[in-house]
């Protein structure tokens, strides 16, 4: 072992036992620079606390001690893994190993994976073993490799060269990107001081070796100004060049608006290993790229500088945490076969776990270790296959939700308790007063992720046929979705007849939209209520519309209103109104509550489709924007904009 650590690879060492035995064993004075993640670090150490693991990214330590005596927190481990140089040590403090293997599936793999693992270094309390410690620690090398001057070189190109030529930068852990950013801006600074640089991220920790960089360099944190993407996109300024890091922990909406406003733009992101990290993300953003630029650079490092290449910890940790896993190989769907996948089958089969596990982190950008902690552990959650000669081409996740006495549901729907779980259903007893709901059984559909090469055949739309065929067979009351707001989702979830209850207050920190909760009912005794619910929801989007959903796009606006029962009849006198207004007889104030009026019902009955026209109307007549907002977003003078609504209405009569 110590050989490894001398050639800078990492080394894990498992305490099984006692949390007090096992801390016993660590001479904290021979750990050097130590991260504990704990309840029980001494008070000499870096003491990491559950709610501040991120702002341990980008940054280094000798040794990492984590304590798992009450269970192991995936994503915690897998950020601060990436912190441990070369030559340190990773110590896992554990239970017994009967104990451990208690907590769950999730962790008999494990115990299973450690058992195989020949690197590994396991001492059990009663053993006479010395404790292995940090030796030989990789410091960073100033020296960048072959890759990283590479990159900075693009970076200054983008700077200097052509507008609206995005960079994006992609690697594992480890590889040395930010310190790459960090070259490279100082570079550019050297060679023009009046160059403005704003550095993005979501917190500022994790772009520390940036700035260590750039001090070293002899550049002013003056020069080059870290923000928030919110805080940043909420000011009126441009940049000579704006560098997004871990762009992956940046919802998709919020880069979209970078990507509107810059013209000089690096995107940096991890592609295996913490929260909202993965191939999911740079595939989708990847078509969101396409669509503003068709110069987009793409460079991926490769070569660690924190530790030696075939790091043992590095691949053990990728298998424990499956965070290279892959869907499997398809050329084409021939024939599809769907079942609920047993937890325990899924365990006994490492394959078609990975398989699993990679096509949800290709299909959802937001996949995360603890993803694969849940599916295994969590009893109320249920896999969902379609599998086409035994490969996955497509999975659904469900999670039950309800089932709750009557007097935990009052006391839910006024704010007093908040159990964990029944996401969908605590959030309607509480904000649309449907506490009854909480009494009913509901199966929440989490996810359905289909395969990169068998998309657009239908095979969301029968695994949710699927689902709901076995939801009425078990007498679940309810089928449910709750669902960052886009067009594409929405007019799936019409299509399988489900309707919109709730669309929440809040954008989504992870997702930038707002959540919008749609319900089918399978019982006779939901059917009343979620047509109810579903009214509600219609009655109310005028106000929302105009107050906290002034900001949505109108193609989603278009899509909300869709009411399957809706009439797009209009009645008389507010089409005599509209004739005025289409012949230039009245003015738009005095006929704007009919224009809403008939907007609302046409929106209700059918989508109508997307133009400049509709834009204007939605966003002047539903979300009450000035003209002076529609032409900052429109780029049309008020007269333009009153003539589209001319000819928009006078097409809408006519076609009544």
């Amino acid at each position: 072992m110590p050989q490894l650590m001398q050639h800078s690879h990492r080394q894990a060492v498992l305490l099984w036992g006692d949390l007090a035995w096992a801390i016993d064993q660590l001479d904290v004075k021979s750990l050097g620079h130590c991260f504990w993640y704990g309840e029980q670090a001494p008070l000499t150490v870096d003491t990491v606390a559950a709610n501040h693991v991120t702002q341990k990214l980008g940054q280094q330590c000798d040794s990492l001690v984590v304590e798992c005596h009450q269970g192991l927190k995936p994503d915690h481990l897998a950020t601060l893994l990436g912190t441990l140089r070369g030559g340190g040590v990773l110590y896992l403090l554990l239970p017994d190993r009967q104990n451990f293997k208690g907590f769950g599936l999730y962790e008999q793999r494990l115990a299973t994976l450690f058992d195989r693992d020949k690197q590994l270094i396991y001492i059990t309390q009663g053993d006479d073993q010395s404790l292995p410690t940090p030796l030989a620690v990789k410091k960073e090398s100033f020296e960048l490799t072959q890759g990283q001057k590479d990159t900075v070189e693009a970076i200054k190109r983008v700077a200097t060269g052509h507008a609206k030529r995005p960079l994006v930068i992609t690697a594992d852990r480890g590889r040395g990107k930010t310190t790459a950013l960090g070259e490279a801006i100082a570079d550019l600074i050297e060679a023009d001081e009046k160059k403005v640089v704003a550095v993005i991220s979501m917190n500022r920790r994790s772009v520390d070796p940036l700035f260590d960089v750039l001090k070293r360099r002899g550049v002013g944190e003056g020069t080059v100004h870290w923000m928030h993407p919110d805080e940043y996109l909420s000011q009126e300024r441009s940049s000579s060049l704006c560098v997004i890091d871990e762009a992956a922990m940046v919802p998709l909406a919020t880069l979209e608006k970078f990507l509107q406003r810059e013209n000089r733009l690096v995107f940096s992101s991890t592609v295996h290993g913490y929260e909202g990290s993965g191939r999911g993300f740079v595939t989708r953003f990847a078509k969101l790229l396409g669509s503003y630029s068709n110069q987009v650079k793409q460079i991926q490092l490769d070569h660690p500088v924190r530790w030696a290449n075939d790091d043992p910890l590095e691949i053990a940790s990728n298998q424990w945490l499956m965070l290279n896993a892959k869907p499997d190989e398809i050329d084409k769907c021939v024939g599809v076969t769907i079942e609920c996948c047993d937890k325990t089958s899924l365990l006994n089969d490492e394959s078609l776990l990975r398989a699993v596990v990679g096509l949800l982190v290709d299909a959802h950008y937001q996949t995360r270790p603890s993803d694969l902690h849940a599916l295994l552990n969590d009893p109320m959650q249920q896999l969902w296959l379609a599998r086409d000669n035994g490969r996955v081409v497509a999975c659904a996740i469900t999670i039950e939700e309800g089932g709750i006495s009557k007097e935990l549901a009052e006391q839910i729907a006024r704010g007093y308790r908040r159990p964990k779980g029944h996401l969908l259903l605590q959030s309607l007893a509480q904000h649309s007063a449907y506490a009854e709901g909480l009494e009913k059984k509901l199966w929440r559909i989490m996810r359905i992720a289909t395969h990169e090469q068998c998309r657009r055949q239908g095979l969301a739309s029968q695994l949710a046929q699927a689902i709901l065929k076995e939801a009425k067979q078990q007498s679940i009351d309810l089928l449910g979705t709750s669902y960052a707001t886009d067009v594409t989702s929405l007019a799936f979830w019409q299509s399988q007849h489900f309707k919109s209850a709730r669309i929440g207050h809040r954008v989504d920190a992870s997702s930038g939209a707002q959540s919008l909760q749609m319900l089918l009912a399978i019982s006779k005794s939901c059917i009343a209520d979620v047509e109810q619910l579903h009214a509600q929801y219609v009655k109310d989007l005028p106000y929302r519309l105009s107050d906290d959903l002034s900001a949505l796009e109108p193609a989603v606006v278009s899509a909300l209103f869709f009411t399957e029962s809706a009439s797009d009849a209009i009645d008389q006198a507010d089409e005599k109104l509209l004739v005025g207004f289409s012949e230039h007889r009245r003015e738009l104030q005095s006929v704007a509550p009919a224009m809403q009026r008939v907007l609302i019902a046409k929106l209700s009955h059918a989508a109508t489709e997307e133009s400049t026209a509709l834009s204007v109307a939605i966003k002047r007549l539903l979300q009450r924007q000035t003209h002076q907002q529609v032409t900052q977003s429109e780029g049309i003078s008020r007269s333009e904009q009153i003539e589209l609504l001319r000819q928009l209405f006078s097409g809408l009569i006519a076609n009544s």
